[in-house]
């Protein structure tokens, strides 16, 4: 089909916006490269596996019998608890988020693990931190000496990063050290590092967004841990042991939150995932769900009589910010967990946050997010208008042609095909795709994907208002009715959502496939129940674009109606309705052929001659 110049220039628009992201991109992750092989060199404790050269910690005071003291390292945004009974993270606390329901209680990490991040257990499981000394205690670091189970004595160095640094709010550097005093040799590879455990804050909470995640030379993975099976697909989270080649990175994570652990050096180990249901508190739904708890075995280091090694990590306990989780390390994005949309959700994360930051980040009143998402809807839809104006045309001028169609109907009542044909044939002469009209619904969808599996796990729109809207991350609800039992939440919306859709297609020549009509007809009511308890966010996109959409229509309604007229000269080959005619035609063809090759069997066919009855003698 023929495109005009405004149309043209749309579409070189939007080539042009996914070119200079993909140029960025590749830049960024070049950059980010740079700095992670800069920062490698400034990591305290610069060797891994390396023998220790100081005095050895045998020798070291160490704490007589178990305690369990907390010691706390805190910065801005984040505070550290430590346990003096595993010389491990035993929680990390959000001050500027807060639970669901709950204004003055804060959220914490790791908050139902019954296990220290960081602390050291055996290949079943077994905890074998058996007390620490708390030293070297300063504003931005900790060091815990202590003994395991098995003998060995253990040195944990704790430092925070600097503030100035990407995500260096909620990021640890995590030295451990290991001596072997005993008479046997050790391998660590035996001894387990646990990295920590992660629940959904609430009932309500997305199913496939909480779970376990690792990152190796195979590529990323994720294992959901509380979606269970859904018909076929998917399947129960049951505990798990696996080895994994060139661990890069190994964690847990719920709708908003995670915490991972990445090796200095990747290495070769085993990693094992342990479901543990929890009995969530009221105030936040009740009900029960899964953690998912995971830890990673140490590299395959013999520690020999009075040998001494050294194993280095960095710990990230924060919010799923994408922005800062792509600068962080290469492919630590992948934790937001986009999926197969990550382009598109990527993209659209670049664009909303750089409206907030750049234009309404010094509004006041909660309005920055909300201004973020409508201006972030005008975009798309701006981008989305020549597709639009082809639409609308389109729909236009197949109305009327309906009168020519409605006379092959009845010209041809008994043989569908050759209304199919014929009708082929008229659209080809006037240049009409019928499927044109669906083309912005089809081409909205990856992008309406791609926009709901970014903004459902956004963090930044947790406890953000809006107008009426308490918080973008959770549904609008303004009050609830009871029925039959249950609390009816009254969502406003996804109402307005269900109005501007209706109305919108409304406005719109009614396509003439039934097919189409049937969608056209039921899609504002499966779009409303499928968007009604979702995040205020999602449904704020799709009512701002449906009332864009509306003031487009209404452009193109005052506007001279499209011509109905032939096309100049010859058909244009192999044009998508020329092959739809030419396959209309061969269709007819053959059935021709079949129904001759029939009657031509009746005619040639002759009666047998009857057989004389048998007779003996």
């Amino acid at each position: 089909m023929k495109l005009d110049k405004i149309s043209l220039f749309g579409i070189a628009l939007a080539v042009a916006l996914i070119f200079f992201q993909m140029k960025f991109g590749a830049k960024n992750k070049e950059e980010i490269a740079a700095r992670e092989a800069a920062a490698a060199e400034q990591v305290p404790g610069t060797s891994s596996s390396a023998v220790e050269e100081t005095k050895a910690l045998s020798t070291v005071d160490l704490p007589e019998g178990f305690t369990d003291e907390e010691v706390t390292l805190k910065n801005d945004s984040a505070i550290f608890k430590f346990s003096t009974a595993t010389g491990a993270l035993s929680r990390v606390t959000i001050p500027e988020q807060h639970e669901v329901n709950q204004l003055d209680v804060p959220v914490s990490l790791n908050r139902f693990g019954l296990k220290s991040i960081g602390g050291l257990e055996t290949k079943s499981g077994q905890v074998i931190d058996a007390g620490y000394k708390a030293s070297a205690i300063t504003d931005n670091s900790i060091t815990f000496i202590g003994k395991l189970a098995n003998g060995i004595v253990a040195k944990k160095e704790w430092k925070l990063y600097d503030s100035s640094e990407e995500g260096g709010d909620y990021r640890l550097a995590y030295t451990l050290t290991l001596e072997n005093p005993t008479e046997n040799v050790i391998e660590a590879s035996n001894m387990n590092l646990h990295v920590g455990g992660a629940t959904p804050l609430h009932k309500g909470e997305m199913p496939d967004q909480s779970g376990y995640f690792y990152l190796t030379g195979d590529g990323y993975k994720k294992k959901k841990s509380n979606q269970g099976k859904v018909l076929f697909f998917g399947s129960e989270f049951e505990q798990t042991q696996q080895s994994a080649d060139m661990i890069k990175f190994i964690g847990v994570g719920n709708q908003f939150f995670t915490t991972f652990v990445t090796p200095k050096t990747p290495y070769a180990a085993q990693f094992t995932a342990t479901p543990r249901t929890i009995e969530l508190p009221e105030v936040v739904g009740g009900g029960t769900k899964k953690e998912a708890a995971v830890s990673l075995s140490l590299p395959s280091d013999l520690i020999n009589k009075n040998g001494i090694t050294k194993f280095e990590y960095e710990v990230y306990a924060g919010p799923k910010r994408f922005q800062t989780l792509k600068e962080l390390k290469p492919n630590a994005g992948l934790v937001m967990n986009y999926g197969f949309f990550k382009p598109i959700s990527g993209v659209l994360n670049n664009f909303l946050t750089f409206f907030h930051n750049r234009v309404f980040s010094k509004l006041n009143g909660g309005l920055a997010w909300g201004l973020s998402i409508i201006c972030l809807t005008l975009l798309i839809r701006t981008i989305m208008w020549p597709l639009t104006r082809i639409s609308i045309k389109s729909s236009k001028r197949m109305a009327k042609l309906q009168p020519k169609i409605k006379e092959l109907k009845e010209k041809y009542p008994d043989d569908p095909q050759k209304v199919q044909q014929e009708q082929m044939k008229i659209f080809s002469e006037y240049g009409i795709n019928p499927v044109a009209g669906c083309l912005p619904m089809l081409a909205q969808i990856p992008i309406f994907f791609g926009l709901f599996t970014m903004l459902k796990s956004a963090v930044e729109f947790r406890h953000e208002k809006f107008l009426w809207i308490n918080d973008l991350a959770e549904p609008d609800t303004i009050f609830t009715i009871p029925l039959f039992g249950f609390e009816l939440p009254i969502n406003i919306l996804p109402i307005l959502m269900f109005v501007t859709m209706a109305i919108q297609m409304s406005m719109n020549p009614a396509p003439t496939d039934p097919m189409q009509k049937m969608i056209m007809r039921f899609m504002p009511v499966m779009m409303v129940i499928f968007c009604y308890n979702f995040a205020a966010a999602l449904a704020l996109y799709w009512t701002t674009s449906n009332i864009f959409t509306i003031f487009q229509t209404w452009i193109m309604k005052v506007l001279p109606e499209p011509e109905l007229k032939k096309r100049e000269g010859a058909a244009k080959k192999g044009g998508f309705m020329e092959k739809l005619q030419k396959q209309a035609e061969e269709m007819q063809r053959l059935k021709a052929q079949q129904q001759a090759g029939n009657s031509g069997q009746m005619r040639d066919a002759k009666p047998k001659k009857k057989r004389s009855p048998k007779t003996g003698g």
